[in-house]
């Protein structure tokens, strides 16, 4: 039997699913890096020499997955909020569903324009979930930030280094977000 001809309408849906997943994937690798790049922080222990180890905390974790990138962070959090759980675990598993399972899981919904608006909304909802865990993260790197820089003599050439790279990643994180 010969392959059947896909329609223009059907190659226009593929083309906007393949959009969103993209977009998805690529949304949810930066937030990956920015978690690797702050879960070392984070993950102090109370140690009292804690900040000597953190180059090797660093290491360890740029080998880590999304996946336990996001239990080290919760590991970390000292108070645990339920909807902000359920928030992490769907990033997780939708991340998960994009990158392994996406062609068996959802491949055939596109065939249809009912199927088709369902699996756009799911990764539009999907990006809702990265934007709002990414706004998590820009918070608390900002109060990191925010912290250290307070914690430096006013004045100081090490006060106006951690106020410069707080205005550099405060605003860098509003671009990123549409905010400017």
């Amino acid at each position: 039997m010969p392959k059947r001809t896909p329609t223009p309408v059907e190659r226009q849906r593929a083309l906007e699913v393949h959009e969103r997943v993209g977009r998805n994937v690529i949304r949810v690798q930066f937030l990956e890096r920015a978690l690797k790049t702050f879960v070392p922080f984070v993950d102090l222990q109370g140690a009292k020499h804690a900040l000597v180890d953190l180059p090797r905390r660093g290491e360890k974790v740029w080998k880590q997955t999304l996946g336990q990138l996001i239990g080290s962070f919760q590991d970390s959090l000292t108070s645990s909020d339920e909807h902000f759980d359920d928030l992490l675990s769907r990033v997780v598993a939708d991340r998960n569903d994009l990158v392994h399972h996406f062609p068996a899981k959802y491949g055939s919904l596109s065939r249809t324009a009912d199927g088709h608006a369902k699996l756009l909304a799911k990764l539009d909802r999907q990006l809702e979930d990265i934007k709002s865990l990414e706004s998590v993260m820009h918070g608390l790197l900002l109060e990191f930030l925010r912290v250290l820089r307070d914690a430096q003599a006013a004045g100081s050439d090490s006060y106006r280094d951690f106020a410069s790279i707080y205005d550099n990643v405060e605003s860098t994180m509003r671009a990123w977000s549409g905010e400017e």
